[in-house]
C-alpha cells in the first residue's frame, strides 16, 4: 500500500491581478490567504485561514473599484485593519500547518481554481511556501474548459449547484473542492468501465 495522498488547496485574496509585464505580482497586497488539505478523495484533513494586518487606506490604494466594492461588501478591509499578522508570519503558519498535516516536501500540487494566480503571488511573496510545493498545478478551472471543448454542450451549473463563496479565501477553495467532487461523481464511473473491461495482466486480448 502506498502513502495516503495529501492535495493541497489554496485561494489568495489579494488587491489586484499579477499584471506580470508590469511587475504588479510583487506590489499588490495579499489580504487573505486560505489552505485546506484534503485526501485523494476530497475529504477535509485540516483548514487554516489567515488574514493578513494592513493599513485600510494604503491597502486600498491598490485596490479598483471593483476590488474595492467586493471586499467592502464582504468585509475583509474591516478584516486586514483588525489583524496584527505579518506576511512573512503567515508564510511560517503555513509551513507549519502543511508539515502537521502529513504533507511532503515537493510532492503536493498546488489544487483550486486558476492557481496560477495563486502561484504568481506565492513565488514572488512568499517563496518558501510555493518552493513547499510541487511545482505542477491542480488547476480544476481546466479541467473545466477541457469538458468544454470536447463537449460542447456541457454546462458545469448543472452539475454542481453547490455556490458558497463571497470571494473569501475559504468560500473559494470549498467550491473549488465540491466542483472536483462533482467531476469525480461524474467522470468516475465511465473510468471504472474502461478500466473493467480492459485485460488485466498478461491475459491475451480476445480474438
Amino acid at each position: 500500500m502506498g502513502i495516503e495522498q495529501r492535495l493541497v488547496w489554496c485561494d489568495f485574496e489579494t488587491t489586484g491581478f499579477t499584471e506580470l509585464s508590469k511587475h504588479m505580482v510583487y506590489k499588490h497586497k495579499v489580504l487573505e490567504i486560505g489552505v485546506i488539505v484534503t485526501d485523494q478523495d476530497f475529504n477535509i484533513i485540516n483548514q487554516l485561514n489567515l488574514v493578513i494586518g494592513h493599513n485600510r487606506e494604503e491597502a486600498m490604494r491598490w485596490a479598483d473599484d471593483v476590488v474595492i466594492e467586493m471586499h467592502t461588501k464582504n468585509g475583509l478591509w474591516d478584516d486586514c485593519a483588525n489583524s496584527t499578522l505579518s506576511l512573512q508570519a503567515a508564510e511560517i503558519q503555513l509551513l507549519e500547518f502543511l508539515a502537521a498535516n502529513g504533507v511532503t516536501r515537493g510532492q503536493s500540487l498546488l489544487w483550486g481554481n486558476s492557481v496560477f494566480l495563486d502561484r504568481a503571488f506565492m513565488e514572488a511573496q512568499m517563496p518558501e511556501f510555493c518552493k513547499y510545493l510541487h511545482f505542477r498545478n491542480g488547476d480544476i478551472s481546466s479541467v473545466r474548459e477541457f469538458l468544454k471543448v470536447i463537449a460542447p454542450l456541457f454546462e458545469f451549473e448543472k452539475v454542481n449547484t453547490e455556490k458558497v463563496s463571497a470571494h473569501r479565501a475559504m468560500g473559494d477553495i470549498t467550491e473549488s473542492i465540491n466542483e472536483a467532487k462533482s467531476y469525480r461523481a461524474l467522470l468516475g464511473p465511465l473510468l471504472q468501465q474502461v478500466l473493467k473491461a480492459k485485460p488485466q495482466g498478461n491475459e491475451p486480448e480476445p480474438r
